[in-house]
């Protein structure tokens, strides 16, 4: 360390320990410490604890996904975000381990009272006090992330007491928050990364203008930084896989010159991150409407409500999947975007708005192979009406069919598919497993359903072939 930066650490053991997070320490065992410096000029102290956490029994509280959270916010007109004070440093180390927690300094050797940053379990510990002492509360008119709270309410009144009754649930359990980084009963906040307003979801200012006034990059680590912060945003960007599709190429070949495809594409995202447009909340009452659109290069689609999008996805089809028929590739972006926004679509009618010629092959085709009939029983989970457009003209046919009378015309048309009910038993791959499961005594991972045989876990579940079917 510089003479500075040992001036740095030597206040920092001063407030630690004026604070009592950390006392002197009698540890047989001690880790290296640095420092490094925070988004607001302060400094924090970093230990090096990759020995303990070795050796730490690991513990797993499930982290939720920020999509998920935001999905709660429908009909939301003023919010409040609480910053909890100094994170992991509020829940104390257990009463006779501070000792596995020493780390030394110039200033001697100390041991941690509170828990650290770098811990292994720190995460998930944290999370799930959290998911306790606000458990009442989560998903009506709070969502939590580590030590980002939202209370969201649909009118003043009744978020007031809302807001109260989180701050009572956190005094009661000694949890301190951060004022100067709270903001109260306001209608528009910044909440992990995005801007929430009564409208919906915004890209933050601030993430746009450093992307917008990103240099061209002159190294593979600064290409990656790139993508990394533009892909956080990709739910906002139609198409975004194609347009990032020379960038993602360059980072598997490195060896390759920044050429002019991938300057365009680093300005098409600077332009579209831009102009991004304010995506909606997701009312689950409202039906949804899916657009599919798939291309040589990629596969895109677009989830909308009222003719607002709540979302975009898009993937670069890989070498294989570029060598596939438009059809295929149609049919293809259909399973992707379903399997995208399952947990908006299940058990729910909505609009899928596609290429009808894409549907028509797969019901035209003589044979199919397996891939096909997964995606056909795949089809089957989901009840939607058919919203036709002729390829790439957009032209929108007014004839609507419903999925469930689309499905049995594919199955009654596809050869040998019901067959396979009638095989079951014969097979050599799986004939013992099967006739237990038909005779009522089920196996693990294994399903039988309307007489056909499949095999998966968590309702993700997948057709069973023989090697000869």
């Amino acid at each position: 360390m510089s003479p500075r930066e040992h001036g740095i650490l030597q206040e920092i053991i001063q407030d630690l320990l004026h604070k009592q997070f950390i006392q002197p320490s009698m540890s047989p065992c001690a880790v290296p410490t640095l420092i490094v410096s925070k988004k607001d000029g302060q400094w924090r102290l970093c230990i090096d604890s990759r020995v303990i956490n070795h050796i730490t029994v690991k513990y797993r509280f499930p982290i939720p996904r920020i999509t998920d959270l935001l999905n709660r916010l429908h009909g939301s007109k003023v919010f409040s975000k609480l910053d909890l004070r100094s994170r992991y440093h509020q829940i104390h180390i257990h009463l006779g381990d501070e000792w596995k927690t020493a780390f030394k300094t110039i200033e001697g050797l100390f041991e941690w009272k509170v828990m650290p940053f770098g811990l292994c379990k720190a995460q998930s510990t944290f999370m799930r006090l959290m998911h306790e002492v606000l458990k009442p509360y989560l998903d009506k008119f709070c969502i939590v992330y580590f030590d980002d709270i939202l209370v969201f309410g649909t009118s003043f009144s009744a978020h007031l007491d809302h807001l109260k009754a989180i701050l009572e649930a956190l005094r009661q359990h000694q949890l301190f928050v951060n004022l100067a980084k709270c903001h109260f009963a306001v209608t528009s906040v910044h909440f992990l990364g995005f801007v929430l307003t009564p409208d919906g979801i915004q890209t933050a200012p601030q993430k746009i203008e450093a992307i917008r006034d990103w240099p061209i990059p002159k190294t593979i680590t600064e290409v990656r930084s790139f993508h990394g912060l533009a892909n956080y945003h990709r739910r906002f960007i139609k198409g975004f896989s194609n347009i990032m599709a020379p960038i993602t190429n360059y980072l598997k070949s490195p060896a390759l010159t920044w050429s002019a495809a991938q300057q365009r594409s680093f300005e098409k995202i600077k332009d579209a991150l831009s102009s991004a447009p304010v995506l909606a909340f997701p009312y689950f009452d409202k039906p949804f409407q899916v657009d599919t659109d798939a291309s040589a290069v990629g596969i895109g689609a677009v989830l909308s409500q009222e003719g607002r999008p709540v979302e975009y996805f898009s993937e670069k089809l890989s070498p294989q999947r570029q060598r596939w028929s438009a059809y295929e590739q149609e049919l293809y972006d259909v399973v992707r975007a379903l399997k995208q926004w399952e947990h908006y679509l299940l058990h729910k009618d909505f609009i899928l708005c596609s290429d009808n010629q894409a549907l028509q092959y797969i019901n035209n085709k003589k044979n199919i192979n397996r891939m096909h009939a997964k995606w056909i029983v795949f089809f089957q989970r989901f009840s939607f009406v058919i919203k036709h457009k002729a390829g790439k003209s957009n032209r929108v046919a007014d004839a609507l069919s419903r999925c469930s009378a689309l499905l049995t015309h594919l199955q009654t048309e596809i050869t040998g598919l019901q067959l396979l009910r009638d095989l079951y038993p014969d097979k050599k791959d799986f004939a013992d497993i099967w006739n237990a499961c038909n005779s009522g005594q089920p196996l693990r991972d294994y399903l039988v359903q309307e007489g056909f045989f499949s095999r998966g876990m968590h309702f993700a579940f997948q057709i069973c072939l023989g090697a000869s079917s």
